[in-house]
């Protein structure tokens, strides 16, 4: 049994039993931006419904951005959603790169050519033995021996070393261009690749929203988000909303360290910092400090309140 509240991180796939306006960042998972509201009503027989269609469940790995509630865990480890596409990553046969298929058909060039060249050679030089009268199996080896030396001199012993080197160098230049290669084989494809097209969630992107100027009084100039520091101003975002707010300390503070605000991507929009993830329901001081709460009010786009 899970019992769950905003900025919880979920440890396991859940099955929703209690819900209190709950809402989770299934951005890692499904690829949408937008935190998915959740229900314990809604029930779906069919397997193959869409993960972002189940309502009713909540999976490892994503966070609770609002609301709370409890939901019995349904799976653990690689029988979780996050596990699954772990284990079919792992199992996928990636094939060859262009390149390495290039490289192979080359060396078995190689090799062909070498043997076809190697054996003409063996034959005339048995066949110089065995008309000087010197054929025996010593003189024999040795022309044997020499026609494998050939083939093995034909193939480039530097090539793979060369190869290394030419990906290494070329995953230097994409790094400086903001392209993460992991493998080196795989540089040759990248490269070649120029443009990518992606769907309209965002999934290559941060999945953070930014305060690009802010207005904390009437008749004052809009002020950029770094050079909001008054203290009061930055609690009361937090207060009347479902952020919160970490200051740095003094020996941060002096480096140039900014408050860190943590809390639903939409709120954190009247924050003036990106953050994400992890929050708590800062309703009002007495919310902070464990008194029970009788009902939560949680806030959200249709009512822009909230309250305990």
């Amino acid at each position: 049994m899970l019992q769950i509240s905003t900025g919880d991180k979920l440890p396991a796939d859940a099955r929703l039993i209690e819900s209190n306006d709950l809402a989770a960042d299934e951005s890692a998972l499904t690829g949408e931006s937008v935190p998915s509201a959740k229900a314990t009503d809604a029930v779906f027989t069919d397997p193959k419904t869409p993960v972002a269609d189940r309502t009713n469940m909540l999976y490892s790995g994503c966070f609770v951005t609002a609301g709370n509630g409890r939901a019995v865990v349904t799976a653990v480890g690689d029988d979780t959603e996050f596990g699954k596409i772990a284990r079919e990553l792992r199992a996928a046969n990636t094939g060859m790169t262009p390149l390495q298929e290039k490289l192979a058909k080359l060396g078995k060039v190689i090799a062909v050519v070498g043997s076809i060249v190697a054996a003409p050679v063996f034959v005339l030089q048995v066949a110089r033995f065995v008309a000087s009268g010197t054929a025996s199996f010593d003189t024999i080896s040795e022309a044997f021996t020499t026609s494998i030396t050939l083939i093995v001199a034909a193939v480039p012993e530097g090539l793979p070393t060369i190869v290394a080197a030419c990906l290494a160098v070329n995953i230097i230049k994409m790094s400086k261009q903001n392209a993460l290669v992991k493998k080196m084989v795989a540089c040759e494809t990248i490269g070649c690749i120029n443009v990518i097209c992606s769907d309209k969630t965002g999934t290559l992107t941060q999945n953070r929203m930014t305060v690009i100027e802010a207005c904390n009084a009437p008749g004052r100039a809009l002020e950029k988000p770094e050079q909001i520091r008054n203290r009061m101003l930055l609690e009361n975002f937090c207060v009347n909303g479902t952020a919160d707010v970490t200051f740095p300390s003094a020996t941060e503070a002096e480096a140039g360290a900014m408050p860190e605000f943590i809390g639903n991507p939409h709120r954190m929009r009247t924050t003036g910092r990106r953050a994400q993830g992890r929050t708590r329901l800062p309703d009002s001081p007495r919310a902070r400090d464990g008194t029970p709460h009788v009902s939560v009010l949680v806030g959200n786009q249709e009512h822009d309140h909230c309250g305990a």
